[in-house]
Order: C-alpha cells, then structure tokens, then sequence
C-alpha cells in the first residue's frame, strides 16, 4: 500500500515538475521533501504578486480589483500558459487587462475586446484599483503610426489634385491618403475637412496626428497639415512634403483652427 501510495505522489509529483519547471524527486524516501521543494503557492492574496504566480498552482481570482498592465511593446497573449500555443493578439506597453487567474507563472486575463488568454507574469506589473480605460492609450499609440508613416513622404512633390503619397499631393490630398491608409476616409478639400470632419480642439491642447488648417488666401479655409507633436505639422506645401513649425511668422499670420479625428 505504501509503495502504491508514493507511486501516485511521484506521479503527480512528475506532472508538477514538468508543470513548474522546479525540480521534484521520485525516490519515495524523499517524495515528501519533493512536496515542500515545489513551493507551489495556492492561497490566492499569495499568488497574485510578482513573486508567488511564478510558483502558483491553478487559482482563480476573485478580487475585482485586481488588474495588470503589459511591461513593453509587443507582450503576446496567449491561448493557453505556454509559449507553444496559438497567439491571440500582440499587446503594447501599458496596456491593462482584467485578472481571472493564474498558474505556472503565466496570468490569465481579459481584454476590452472580451477575448481571454495568458500573458507571461515577467511582462506585466500587478495593481489594485480602477482598471485605467485602453481607449486613449490605442488612440495614442495609433496617431503616432500615422505621424511615423506620413514622415516617410517626406519629399514628395506637390501635385494640384493629386493623392498619390510617392509621385504628387496636395495639401488635402497628403492628410486624405495617409488617414485612408489606416481605414479612415476623410473629405476630399481642406475647407469640407474643416467644416465636416473630426471636432474642434484648441492649439493650446493639440495632439499628434490632429489636423491644423489655414487661410493662405484671405479668404477662408484654404490649407491643411498635420500637426506631429513638439509644435510641428507635416504638410504638402509648394515645396512638396515637408515638416514646418507652428510659430514661424506665416503659419501665426494664416493659422484658423484644428481639428481632431482621432477620438
């Protein structure tokens, strides 16, 4: 009976130690020491820190108040607690996510898209609290693609009409074809852009991938850029593509207003 009885634990014991990764031992003499020397941690106020999910046997959160936010860009979520399963999606830096568990040094989570998955505990920090809202961080994180991908025109010469990003654009014709690569249609002219699309935002508060438009022709609305953060803004002007300031002379003297499109 004995020996039957320690087969089961060396078994189990097996089991855990290709679970965990720790180090068991299958001679019944010191199986008992194996138990203790796994130091898998159960007790859920114990698991959920960055120390005790590491050793943490299959437990499930109850704390409402429990989250975790990515450590990094390019965090993968997980179907299961193991990097050989299948990829649910790929999380940026900062990105906080619901709690539902944890073993083996993986968590569980939730995402604002309802998917569940795993995210390896070396990549996330653990916080109590209000969850933070995802929607500005992705909102952030997508203007700077746009920013990051209008600069690569830079240079493109200035064609009357034109949309095409490599050989001619014109004003409204740059921020219309860089927006519409990321699904975004905008109006076609600088002057329907400001008076139909995005909301109203104060110079004082703009934000990268924001369109700023101007009176160059004394008589309305007549240019559009693209404001790219540190008091700059992308635009086809009559040299082509090109990044200029908002404080030089011409841009105070002929400067209307902004307008956000990313919300």
């Amino acid at each position: 009976m004995k020996k039957l009885y320690c087969a089961i634990l060396t078994s189990a014991m097996l089991a855990i130690s290709a679970a965990t990764g720790v180090e068991t031992f299958a001679d019944e003499t010191n199986i008992f020491n194996a138990v203790v020397s796994t130091n898998a941690i159960t007790d859920e106020k114990d698991v959920f820190t960055p120390e005790g999910v590491v050793a943490a046997l299959p437990t499930k959160n109850t704390d409402s108040d429990l989250y975790v936010q990515i450590n990094g860009n390019g965090v993968l979520m997980k179907s299961d607690s193991s990097n050989d399963t299948r990829t649910i999606r790929t999380l940026p830096d900062k990105y906080a996510l619901s709690v539902l568990g944890a073993e083996y040094g993986w968590v569980q989570v939730l995402d604002d898209d309802g998917n569940k998955g795993y995210v390896n505990a070396k990549f996330i920090t653990f916080h109590r609290g209000t969850k933070p809202d995802n929607d500005q961080l992705l909102e952030d994180i997508k203007a700077k693609a746009i920013v990051d991908f209008s600069k690569k025109f830079i240079g493109t010469p200035y064609v009357w009409g034109g949309t095409n990003l490599t050989s001619g654009v014109d004003c409204s014709g740059f921020v219309y074809s860089v927006y519409k690569n990321f699904g975004i249609t905008l109006n076609r002219s600088s002057r329907a852009m400001y008076s139909g699309n995005g909301t109203p935002v104060a110079k004082t508060n703009l934000k990268a991938g924001d369109l700023v438009f101007f009176n160059t022709s004394g008589s309305g609305v007549s240019h559009v850029g693209m404001y790219i953060g540190n008091n700059q803004y992308i635009h086809s002007g009559n040299s082509g593509v090109q990044i200029s300031s908002l404080s030089s002379a011409y841009s105070l003297k002929t400067y209307v207003g902004a307008k956000r499109i990313l919300i």
